[in-house]
């Protein structure tokens, strides 16, 4: 294998690890809407919690979801021009992307956990959805893989 395959195999490699946790929040929310709609889990969640606090529960997942799939391009720009790090690698660059993709997943959790304790699919699928959208956003192309183009 010549040294210009080396990269551009690394690349692909770390665009797959990317791609499996672009497909997650999608996952989340098929996996907890199937369930919902089948009947595993009841109409008014796992918890049975009245309407107040089932309220009050599903209130602070979308803020906490909202607030992680938001801020993680703002992580992400942090990472990326920490002091200290001299030249932006492609190494750098796919921890920054790892780290937002992360953050951006994490409102679809909270999208399940929604769906599963509350039994609300409306709000659970909107947060899977913001999820996704964030996820996808943050996933890498080559170029700035390569060269931070």
């Amino acid at each position: 294998m010549s040294n210009e395959e080396q990269p551009q195999q690394n690349v692909a490699t770390l665009q797959v690890i990317c791609g499996a946790i672009l497909v997650m929040p999608l996952v989340y929310m098929g996996g907890a809407i199937a369930m919902r709609f089948a009947g595993a889990v009841p109409e008014t969640g796992f918890a049975d919690l009245d309407d107040q606090t089932s309220l009050i529960l599903t209130a602070a997942f979308l803020v906490a979801g909202i607030s992680t799939a938001v801020f993680s391009s703002k992580i992400k720009q942090m990472i990326l021009n920490a002091p200290g790090i001299g030249s932006v690698t492609p190494e750098t660059r796919f921890k920054a992307v790892m780290v937002a993709m992360a953050l951006s997943e994490s409102g679809a959790v909270m999208g399940f956990l929604v769906i599963l304790l509350a039994g609300n699919v409306v709000y659970g699928a909107v947060l899977c959805g913001l999820s996704f959208a964030m996820t996808c956003f943050h996933f890498p192309s080559r170029s700035w893989l390569e060269r931070g183009e």
